[in-house]
Protein backbone atom coordinates (compact mmCIF):
# COMPACT_ATOMS: atom_id res chain seq x y z
CA UNK A 1 0.00 0.00 0.00
CA UNK A 2 1.39 3.00 -1.18
CA UNK A 3 2.70 5.88 2.02
CA UNK A 4 0.51 9.30 2.50
CA UNK A 5 3.99 11.02 0.90
CA UNK A 6 4.08 9.05 -2.04
CA UNK A 7 -0.09 9.85 -2.66
CA UNK A 8 0.80 13.50 -2.03
CA UNK A 9 3.50 13.37 -4.35
CA UNK A 10 1.12 11.72 -7.21
CA UNK A 11 -1.65 14.44 -6.49
CA UNK A 12 0.62 17.09 -6.79
CA UNK A 13 1.79 15.75 -9.98
CA UNK A 14 -1.31 15.43 -11.42
CA UNK A 15 -2.65 18.81 -10.59
CA UNK A 16 0.60 20.24 -12.54
CA UNK A 17 0.03 17.98 -15.61
CA UNK A 18 -3.79 18.04 -15.85
CA UNK A 19 -4.03 20.55 -18.81
CA UNK A 20 -1.43 18.61 -21.06
CA UNK A 21 -3.77 18.10 -23.44
CA UNK A 22 -4.12 21.63 -24.00
CA UNK A 23 -6.66 22.60 -26.20
CA UNK A 24 -5.78 26.69 -26.88
CA UNK A 25 -7.34 29.61 -25.58
CA UNK A 26 -11.15 30.57 -25.48
CA UNK A 27 -12.06 32.76 -28.95
CA UNK A 28 -12.00 36.54 -27.90
CA UNK A 29 -14.81 39.16 -27.68
CA UNK A 30 -14.85 42.52 -28.43
CA UNK A 31 -15.52 44.76 -25.23
CA UNK A 32 -15.29 48.52 -25.87
CA UNK A 33 -14.67 50.56 -29.12
CA UNK A 34 -13.14 54.14 -29.05
CA UNK A 35 -14.68 55.51 -32.16
CA UNK A 36 -14.06 59.18 -34.30
CA UNK A 37 -16.19 61.85 -35.80
CA UNK A 38 -16.73 64.75 -37.93
CA UNK A 39 -19.34 66.99 -37.67
CA UNK A 40 -17.62 69.44 -40.47
CA UNK A 41 -17.81 72.79 -38.44
CA UNK A 42 -16.22 74.89 -35.69
CA UNK A 43 -18.49 74.38 -32.66
CA UNK A 44 -18.73 77.31 -30.00
CA UNK A 45 -18.03 74.89 -26.77
CA UNK A 46 -18.23 77.82 -24.72
CA UNK A 47 -22.12 77.86 -25.15
CA UNK A 48 -22.58 74.46 -25.44
CA UNK A 49 -21.42 74.36 -22.08
CA UNK A 50 -23.44 77.90 -20.98
CA UNK A 51 -26.58 76.72 -22.24
CA UNK A 52 -26.74 73.16 -22.41
CA UNK A 53 -29.64 72.85 -20.09
CA UNK A 54 -31.84 74.14 -23.13
CA UNK A 55 -32.47 70.84 -24.63
CA UNK A 56 -34.08 69.93 -20.95
CA UNK A 57 -32.77 67.20 -19.08
CA UNK A 58 -31.57 69.51 -16.08
CA UNK A 59 -33.63 71.57 -13.50
CA UNK A 60 -32.35 74.27 -11.79
CA UNK A 61 -32.61 73.99 -7.78
CA UNK A 62 -32.45 76.64 -5.11
CA UNK A 63 -28.70 76.67 -4.71
CA UNK A 64 -28.30 77.80 -8.38
CA UNK A 65 -26.86 74.53 -10.11
CA UNK A 66 -28.25 72.81 -12.96
CA UNK A 67 -28.79 69.17 -12.19
CA UNK A 68 -30.30 66.53 -14.00
CA UNK A 69 -34.92 66.48 -13.68
CA UNK A 70 -35.06 62.46 -12.93
CA UNK A 71 -38.73 63.42 -14.69
CA UNK A 72 -36.93 64.48 -17.99
CA UNK A 73 -35.69 61.21 -19.89
CA UNK A 74 -32.45 62.93 -21.71
CA UNK A 75 -30.15 61.66 -23.58
CA UNK A 76 -27.51 63.63 -22.31
CA UNK A 77 -27.06 62.69 -19.45
CA UNK A 78 -24.06 65.17 -18.04
CA UNK A 79 -21.61 67.25 -19.22
CA UNK A 80 -18.03 68.21 -17.95
CA UNK A 81 -15.95 71.59 -18.86
CA UNK A 82 -13.91 74.52 -17.91
CA UNK A 83 -14.18 77.67 -17.70
CA UNK A 84 -11.34 80.58 -16.95
CA UNK A 85 -11.57 83.61 -14.39
CA UNK A 86 -9.24 86.07 -13.66
CA UNK A 87 -8.92 86.60 -10.27
CA UNK A 88 -7.30 88.98 -7.90
CA UNK A 89 -5.43 85.30 -6.56
CA UNK A 90 -2.50 84.06 -6.28
CA UNK A 91 -1.30 80.71 -8.55
CA UNK A 92 -2.56 80.14 -12.05
CA UNK A 93 -1.55 81.48 -15.18
CA UNK A 94 -0.74 85.39 -15.39
CA UNK A 95 -3.95 87.37 -17.38
CA UNK A 96 -1.90 89.38 -20.02
CA UNK A 97 -4.65 92.23 -19.72
CA UNK A 98 -4.30 92.76 -15.97
CA UNK A 99 -0.75 91.98 -14.37
CA UNK A 100 -2.35 91.86 -10.60
CA UNK A 101 -4.91 89.43 -11.89
CA UNK A 102 -4.17 85.55 -12.57
CA UNK A 103 -6.42 83.39 -14.82
CA UNK A 104 -8.11 80.45 -12.75
CA UNK A 105 -9.00 77.45 -14.31
CA UNK A 106 -12.51 76.04 -12.63
CA UNK A 107 -13.97 72.84 -13.92
CA UNK A 108 -18.10 72.70 -14.00
CA UNK A 109 -19.81 69.24 -13.55
CA UNK A 110 -23.41 69.03 -14.85
CA UNK A 111 -24.99 65.63 -14.31
CA UNK A 112 -23.31 62.62 -14.37
CA UNK A 113 -20.20 61.47 -16.73
CA UNK A 114 -19.11 57.67 -17.09
CA UNK A 115 -15.63 57.16 -15.47
CA UNK A 116 -14.17 60.03 -16.33
CA UNK A 117 -10.20 59.98 -15.78
CA UNK A 118 -8.36 62.77 -16.95
CA UNK A 119 -5.73 65.71 -15.57
CA UNK A 120 -8.94 68.67 -15.90
CA UNK A 121 -6.35 70.88 -17.47
CA UNK A 122 -7.21 69.31 -20.82
CA UNK A 123 -10.85 70.26 -20.16
CA UNK A 124 -9.57 73.59 -22.21
CA UNK A 125 -9.45 72.07 -25.20
CA UNK A 126 -12.66 69.82 -25.15
CA UNK A 127 -15.82 69.46 -23.46
CA UNK A 128 -16.63 65.95 -21.70
CA UNK A 129 -20.88 64.42 -22.50
CA UNK A 130 -21.64 61.82 -21.30
CA UNK A 131 -24.62 60.15 -23.13
CA UNK A 132 -26.84 57.33 -23.24
CA UNK A 133 -28.99 57.20 -25.98
CA UNK A 134 -32.01 55.32 -26.57
CA UNK A 135 -31.41 53.21 -23.19
CA UNK A 136 -28.07 52.20 -24.13
CA UNK A 137 -25.15 51.97 -21.60
CA UNK A 138 -23.61 55.42 -20.93
CA UNK A 139 -20.97 56.67 -22.96
CA UNK A 140 -18.49 59.72 -23.03
CA UNK A 141 -17.96 62.06 -26.10
CA UNK A 142 -15.24 64.51 -26.21
CA UNK A 143 -16.50 67.23 -28.24
CA UNK A 144 -13.43 69.65 -29.76
CA UNK A 145 -13.81 72.44 -30.77
CA UNK A 146 -12.46 72.24 -34.03
CA UNK A 147 -15.60 69.80 -34.93
CA UNK A 148 -13.99 66.42 -34.03
CA UNK A 149 -15.55 64.35 -31.52
CA UNK A 150 -14.22 61.16 -29.59
CA UNK A 151 -16.81 58.67 -28.43
CA UNK A 152 -15.52 56.23 -25.81
CA UNK A 153 -17.26 53.11 -24.37
CA UNK A 154 -18.68 51.52 -27.51
CA UNK A 155 -19.87 47.91 -27.53
CA UNK A 156 -20.30 48.14 -31.44
CA UNK A 157 -20.80 50.69 -33.96
CA UNK A 158 -24.40 51.14 -34.01
CA UNK A 159 -22.92 52.79 -30.47
CA UNK A 160 -21.26 54.79 -32.14
CA UNK A 161 -24.07 56.13 -34.69
CA UNK A 162 -26.39 56.52 -31.84
CA UNK A 163 -24.22 58.92 -29.60
CA UNK A 164 -23.20 60.93 -32.25
CA UNK A 165 -26.57 61.33 -33.24
CA UNK A 166 -27.59 62.63 -30.04
CA UNK A 167 -24.99 65.04 -30.24
CA UNK A 168 -25.99 66.23 -33.34
CA UNK A 169 -29.29 66.54 -32.15
CA UNK A 170 -28.09 68.40 -29.48
CA UNK A 171 -26.01 70.70 -31.71
CA UNK A 172 -28.92 71.72 -34.10
CA UNK A 173 -31.45 72.32 -31.32
CA UNK A 174 -29.35 73.99 -29.14
CA UNK A 175 -28.29 76.48 -32.02
CA UNK A 176 -32.12 77.49 -32.97
CA UNK A 177 -32.89 78.31 -29.01
CA UNK A 178 -29.42 80.62 -28.97
CA UNK A 179 -30.25 82.43 -32.14
CA UNK A 180 -33.53 83.09 -30.75
CA UNK A 181 -32.14 84.21 -27.22
CA UNK A 182 -32.06 87.90 -28.07
CA UNK A 183 -31.75 88.71 -23.60
CA UNK A 184 -28.74 86.37 -24.05
CA UNK A 185 -27.07 88.67 -26.69
CA UNK A 186 -27.63 91.65 -24.86
CA UNK A 187 -26.53 90.06 -21.75
CA UNK A 188 -23.01 88.88 -23.20
CA UNK A 189 -23.13 92.33 -25.29
CA UNK A 190 -22.97 90.05 -28.44
CA UNK A 191 -23.87 90.39 -32.03
CA UNK A 192 -27.03 89.00 -34.11
CA UNK A 193 -24.81 86.89 -35.60
CA UNK A 194 -23.73 84.57 -32.94
CA UNK A 195 -24.30 80.62 -33.11
CA UNK A 196 -23.47 78.07 -31.52
CA UNK A 197 -22.57 76.10 -35.03
CA UNK A 198 -22.53 76.88 -38.42
CA UNK A 199 -25.09 75.61 -41.14
CA UNK A 200 -22.75 72.94 -42.60
CA UNK A 201 -23.32 70.93 -39.37
CA UNK A 202 -23.62 67.16 -40.52
CA UNK A 203 -21.81 63.85 -39.19
CA UNK A 204 -18.98 62.85 -41.34
CA UNK A 205 -16.45 60.17 -41.51
CA UNK A 206 -17.73 58.07 -38.20
CA UNK A 207 -14.63 55.37 -37.70
CA UNK A 208 -13.02 53.10 -35.44
CA UNK A 209 -10.26 54.82 -33.94
CA UNK A 210 -9.22 52.44 -30.92
CA UNK A 211 -10.57 48.72 -30.16
CA UNK A 212 -10.26 46.53 -26.99
CA UNK A 213 -11.02 42.93 -26.89
CA UNK A 214 -10.18 40.28 -24.15
CA UNK A 215 -10.44 36.40 -24.20
CA UNK A 216 -10.12 33.39 -21.23
CA UNK A 217 -6.31 31.88 -22.26
CA UNK A 218 -7.57 28.70 -20.30
CA UNK A 219 -4.58 28.38 -18.17
CA UNK A 220 -4.28 29.81 -14.83
CA UNK A 221 -1.23 31.89 -15.50
CA UNK A 222 1.85 32.77 -12.98
CA UNK A 223 2.42 36.19 -15.04
CA UNK A 224 5.81 37.00 -13.58
CA UNK A 225 7.21 33.78 -14.74
CA UNK A 226 5.40 33.94 -18.27
CA UNK A 227 6.19 37.41 -18.53
CA UNK A 228 9.95 36.09 -18.84
CA UNK A 229 9.56 33.28 -20.90
CA UNK A 230 7.59 35.60 -23.18
CA UNK A 231 10.87 37.25 -23.01
CA UNK A 232 12.59 34.57 -25.20
CA UNK A 233 10.26 35.38 -28.08
CA UNK A 234 11.96 37.38 -31.21
CA UNK A 235 8.42 39.35 -32.35
CA UNK A 236 7.87 40.56 -29.26
CA UNK A 237 8.93 44.35 -28.90
CA UNK A 238 8.62 45.26 -25.18
CA UNK A 239 7.82 43.52 -21.71
CA UNK A 240 6.75 45.53 -18.67
CA UNK A 241 7.31 42.56 -16.03
CA UNK A 242 4.26 43.30 -13.09
CA UNK A 243 5.97 44.01 -9.35
CA UNK A 244 3.80 41.48 -8.06
CA UNK A 245 1.09 38.90 -9.39
CA UNK A 246 -1.86 41.09 -8.29
CA UNK A 247 -0.71 43.18 -11.00
CA UNK A 248 -0.96 42.63 -15.10
CA UNK A 249 1.75 41.97 -17.00
CA UNK A 250 2.32 44.17 -19.97
CA UNK A 251 3.18 43.14 -23.82
CA UNK A 252 3.86 45.17 -26.95
CA UNK A 253 2.98 43.67 -30.17
CA UNK A 254 3.89 45.61 -33.40
CA UNK A 255 0.66 44.63 -35.16
CA UNK A 256 -0.86 48.07 -35.86
CA UNK A 257 -1.35 48.87 -39.82
CA UNK A 258 1.35 52.02 -39.14
CA UNK A 259 3.92 50.05 -37.58
CA UNK A 260 2.59 50.70 -33.67
CA UNK A 261 1.98 48.72 -31.05
CA UNK A 262 -0.91 46.80 -29.86
CA UNK A 263 -0.98 46.13 -25.95
CA UNK A 264 -1.75 42.84 -24.87
CA UNK A 265 -2.53 42.81 -20.27
CA UNK A 266 -2.27 39.57 -19.17
CA UNK A 267 -4.23 39.09 -15.70
CA UNK A 268 -3.75 36.67 -12.84
CA UNK A 269 -5.80 34.33 -12.29
CA UNK A 270 -8.55 34.88 -9.87
CA UNK A 271 -10.49 32.20 -7.74
CA UNK A 272 -11.53 29.21 -9.22
CA UNK A 273 -10.73 30.90 -12.66
CA UNK A 274 -8.40 31.55 -15.47
CA UNK A 275 -6.20 34.60 -16.60
CA UNK A 276 -8.04 36.60 -18.82
CA UNK A 277 -5.52 38.77 -21.61
CA UNK A 278 -6.68 41.64 -22.65
CA UNK A 279 -5.79 42.91 -26.38
CA UNK A 280 -5.75 46.89 -26.07
CA UNK A 281 -5.90 50.08 -28.34
CA UNK A 282 -6.10 47.90 -31.64
CA UNK A 283 -6.55 50.18 -34.48
CA UNK A 284 -8.96 47.84 -36.73
CA UNK A 285 -10.68 44.15 -35.89
CA UNK A 286 -8.15 42.47 -38.06
CA UNK A 287 -5.31 43.89 -35.87
CA UNK A 288 -7.01 42.52 -32.79
CA UNK A 289 -7.40 38.99 -35.21
CA UNK A 290 -3.52 39.23 -35.56
CA UNK A 291 -2.69 39.86 -32.06
CA UNK A 292 -5.19 36.83 -30.53
CA UNK A 293 -3.65 34.27 -33.45
CA UNK A 294 0.08 35.65 -32.22
CA UNK A 295 -0.53 35.06 -28.67
CA UNK A 296 -2.82 31.67 -29.45
CA UNK A 297 0.38 30.10 -31.21
CA UNK A 298 2.96 30.96 -28.45
CA UNK A 299 0.27 29.27 -25.79
CA UNK A 300 -0.51 25.57 -27.74
CA UNK A 301 3.57 25.64 -28.82
CA UNK A 302 4.75 26.41 -25.19
CA UNK A 303 1.69 25.18 -22.81
CA UNK A 304 3.83 22.56 -21.48
CA UNK A 305 6.23 25.13 -20.23
CA UNK A 306 3.99 27.24 -19.08
CA UNK A 307 2.08 24.77 -16.98
CA UNK A 308 5.45 23.61 -15.60
CA UNK A 309 5.92 27.50 -14.43
CA UNK A 310 2.61 27.83 -11.96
Amino acid sequence: MESERILKLRAALAKKTQNVDYSGPGEYSFTTMTMGVNFNTVINTHFFCQYSHLCGGYQKVSSGKWVPNSEIQSEIVGIKYQITMSLPEKGGDPDPENPNYSLVHKTVLLGDIHRVAMKNKKLQHFVMIGVSPYGRKKMNVMLFKKGTATITGCKSREDGFAAAAVIYDHLSYMNKQVLLRKKMHQQLNLTSELSLVSDKLNVLDLKFNLINAQFDSNLKLNIIKFGKLLETEPEISKIKLPDNEDHKLKVYLPMKANGDYVSLFICSPKKNKNSVILINAADSKECISKAYSFIKEILLRRHTEIISLV
